[in-house]
């Protein structure tokens, strides 16, 4: 997924750069350099796709993520719980605390880290000091 993102923003980020007739260090218009190494090596290129990159990353996968994950599954399900064994009379002892205990783990969390980790990774790959 990130992977294919990151295709996309290159060659979005190429057509931009190209219609805004942007040139390498060394005075050559981006249309004319052909190869892929020598593209993605422009200042230019590195400059759109680091800073795609960041948007991709901060804040929709590494704030918002940890601070929903919380509140959407402890909080909220705890609540909902707490206020149907309020609401039931015959939801007694163990039944009411198998209610209330907590969810089992997703193991989904370790692709969300994966991914996390991949990003911060290839953040690593684009210039800092634009």
């Amino acid at each position: 997924n990130v992977m294919l993102d990151l295709a996309v923003t290159y060659l979005v980020a190429y057509k931009m750069q190209v219609g805004h007739d942007m040139h390498t260090h060394d005075g050559r218009p981006l249309s004319e350099v052909h190869s892929f190494t020598d593209r993605i090596e422009t200042y230019a290129m590195q400059k759109a796709l680091g800073s795609n990159l960041f948007f991709y990353a901060f804040p929709s996968t590494f704030l918002i993520p940890f601070l929903l994950e919380p509140i959407l599954t402890i909080i909220v399900p705890f609540n909902v719980m707490r206020l149907v064994i309020r609401t039931h009379p015959k939801i007694r002892g163990q039944h009411a605390e198998s209610y209330l205990g907590a969810t089992p783990f997703d193991m989904s969390r370790y692709a969300d880290i994966l991914v996390n980790i991949n990003l911060a990774v290839l953040v690593l790959f684009f210039p800092g000091g634009f």
